[in-house]
């Protein structure tokens, strides 16, 4: 909790600074625990705990260890996590240092699902993770400055639309005026 309120004070979300971590984790673990990346997965959830809580676990029933793997090597794993991060020549966080936003592949590969999440933020990652380490306090380098999302508008429909018109089919003339490819009608 302590961490969290710590990255806060920055003016960090330390949420996305438990993502970056979560991702950097679960591309680390294989490493130490000889597995595939497959084979193990990772979650960043409040629900059971009470404030934001990483959760690494195996993705098979009944797990082969390597979580626990996880577990005993805990101190190693954030340190390189640590250094992983902090070796990236990036600014703001990128998917070499932090990871992607979302992990899940057919949303990582639909354009329209990943726009409304942030890539994870290195700094509020750096400040958990010297918090945790028991390392001297991070400072990030300048305050996170807001990400801009762009949304296209779509255009409005004629004042003299007939209502004998379906919705479906003005739809359709909304997708043919913006010149965007019909998906899913």
């Amino acid at each position: 909790q302590e961490a969290l309120e710590l990255a806060a004070s920055h003016g960090l979300k330390p949420i996305e600074g438990l993502v970056g971590i979560r991702n950097v984790a679960v591309n680390i673990l294989p490493l130490f625990a000889m597995c595939d990346r497959l084979d193990v997965g990772g979650i960043v959830d409040s629900s059971n705990l009470g404030v934001p809580t990483i959760f690494l676990y195996d993705r098979h029933p009944g797990g082969l260890g390597f979580a626990e793997k996880g577990y005993e090597l805990f101190e190693s794993l954030m340190e390189e996590c640590l250094t992983t991060i902090q070796r990236c020549p990036c600014e703001e966080g990128c998917p070499s240092c932090v990871g992607l936003p979302v992990t899940q592949p057919g949303q990582q590969m639909d354009p329209d699902l990943g726009h409304g999440y942030p890539v994870p933020d290195k700094e509020a990652a750096l400040v958990l993770l010297h918090h945790l380490l028991d390392r001297e306090p991070y400072v990030p380098r300048r305050p996170r400055r807001p990400r801009r999302v762009e949304v296209a508008q779509a255009p409005a429909l004629p004042a003299e639309a007939p209502a004998s018109i379906s919705v479906a089919e003005q739809v359709a003339r909304r997708l043919r005026e913006a010149r965007r490819p019909r998906v899913g009608l």
